[in-house]
């Protein structure tokens, strides 16, 4: 797949919905991490793969449902950019926030986020060294340093918030990629190791991977199996944030979510409006008594 095709590719996995991102229909199991007992490779259409002694579910989806394909060396250097994304922005957001609900949030995502980074490294060592060159990585780092500039010049409530919504669109963009390229593109490459043709996938197809990716995929496959799971958690988490911080926002101004003027204070312009009227009224009525005495003393 060429360059284009596949930034193409990517364009329509990151427009997918958050709720395609938390669809709970997909398939999911948790796996083992990189390096536990029992880790093992993806089979041939199934999802699943095995060790000795050992069975390991790993995501997949259907072929047809694939949007890209790609090489593992490719995934790994995508799966760095997620984490280093999301430890630079967490360790923003530590000194930041003025919620100590969003700071624990970034706390755990400071801390998740590096050990998955650790364990990436252990799989892969140059993954962060190729990610710069790698055009689907490069892109996606550069969004990221873009978000945290704009991070960097907010304080108070709107950094808060800014920040949990940034979470948000990250981690539904996660999901989505890891659901409909990157996992799926590992387990076809479980079943293509040197093979030399390649398999009718979604948009693209399956080529041959070199030795060198072919080892890293078990590996790999295990810890983008955990990561899905995780990253599909922290998207529902920072979705309740969120909706949390738009209550206290709300709650205190005023107005409401569409805009409209707060309930109590429509009753009380009402009341204003009815003391008006009976103001009025009993303006005319001191009128008609005035009258009626100037009646009487006129009358003979």
């Amino acid at each position: 797949m060429g360059k284009k095709a596949k930034a193409g590719a990517l364009a329509v996995l990151i427009g997918l919905s958050v709720a395609a991102a938390c669809d709970d229909t997909t398939s999911e199991t948790t796996a083992p991490r990189a390096g536990d007992a029992g880790a093992g490779s993806g089979a041939a259409g199934g999802g699943t793969g095995t060790t000795p002694g050992a069975t390991t579910t790993v995501y997949a989806v259907a072929p047809a449902e694939q949007a890209a394909v790609f090489a593992p060396s490719e995934i790994a250097s995508v799966a760095f950019v997620v984490n280093q994304g999301e430890v630079d922005q967490a360790q923003l957001a530590v000194q930041k926030a003025t919620s100590a609900e969003v700071r624990a949030f970034a706390e755990r995502m400071l801390s998740e986020h590096t050990q998955a980074a650790l364990r990436l490294s252990a799989i892969t060592p140059n993954a962060g060294a190729t990610a710069a060159s790698d055009p689907t990585s490069s892109v996606m780092a550069r969004q990221d340093r873009l978000v945290g500039t704009d991070l960097a010049t907010l304080s108070g409530a709107e950094f808060d918030v800014a920040y949990v919504t940034a979470q948000v669109d990250a981690h539904a963009k996660v999901v989505a990629l890891l659901e409909r390229a990157l996992l799926p593109s590992l387990v076809a490459a479980s079943t293509n190791t040197g093979s030399g043709a390649g398999t009718g996938l979604g948009s693209g197809t399956t080529p041959s991977i070199s030795t060198a990716d072919a080892q890293i995929v078990p590996p790999l496959t295990t810890e983008l199996t955990a990561m899905r799971t995780t990253v599909a958690q922290h998207l529902v988490d920072a979705l309740r944030l969120q909706q949390a911080l738009r209550a206290t926002l709300l709650g205190t101004s005023g107005v409401d979510a569409g805009g409209g003027v707060d309930a109590g204070t429509a009753t009380d312009a009402g009341t204003g409006g009815r003391d008006a009227g009976a103001a009025e009224d009993a303006g005319e009525d001191a009128g008609e008594v005035e009258d009626a005495g100037e009646d009487a003393a006129g009358a003979p």
